[in-house]
């Protein structure tokens, strides 16, 4: 399983390239429009999914959660955005779990109840090829357009010393003043 260091660098890699650089969105008719919400507001949405993330985890399970990112970021590398004002909210929480709690079963219950409130797959793979698991969730629900959720965790007992499960949501790319 990579370290806490680089899952964190390849999710806010790869949701980035996922999320994209477009502050807009295709309506019913297939025109497209600007986000009417501001950086702020997907911050609060963003808080309101990664806790409903955490809250599907059993706290017995529970030794610890540190929050690793939680805020507004540049998406950047992109020649549309040199002064960084495309932006998007990060959220990022490890979920520490007890000793021999089963890792990879408690991220799939996570991944389990998200699809059960209508979210989807998008990417699905496995984790260093360490029979772990790797998940984008995304939905249609108007008020999470935009919203992508992940759920990463090792298999259970794979990786000693490294037992929890890596919770994170981007929001959706927003126009902010330079």
């Amino acid at each position: 399983m990579p370290t806490r260091t680089t899952a964190a660098v390849a999710i806010a890699l790869c949701a980035a390239a996922l999320v994209g650089c477009s502050a807009t969105a295709d309506t019913p008719n297939g025109d497209t429009e600007e986000s009417t919400m501001t950086i702020e507001e997907t911050g609060t949405v963003a808080t309101e999914l990664i806790d409903g993330l955490q809250a599907q985890v059993d706290p017995t399970l529970v030794a610890s959660v540190e929050a690793q990112e939680d805020g507004a970021a540049a998406i950047g590398g992109s020649a549309d955005d040199a002064d960084g004002s495309i932006q998007e909210w990060r959220v990022l929480r490890y979920v520490n779990l007890v000793p021999d709690a089963p890792q990879l079963d408690v991220a799939e219950s996570v991944i389990d109840a998200r699809v059960a409130d209508g979210w989807t797959v998008g990417l699905d793979r496995e984790t260093s090829n360490a029979g772990g698991r790797w998940v984008t969730l995304t939905s249609s629900e108007d008020r999470y357009d935009g919203f992508e959720l992940t759920v990463q965790a090792g298999d259970n007992g794979a990786s000693p010393g490294q037992n929890y499960v890596l919770l994170g949501v981007v929001g959706p790319t927003v126009e902010t003043a330079p």
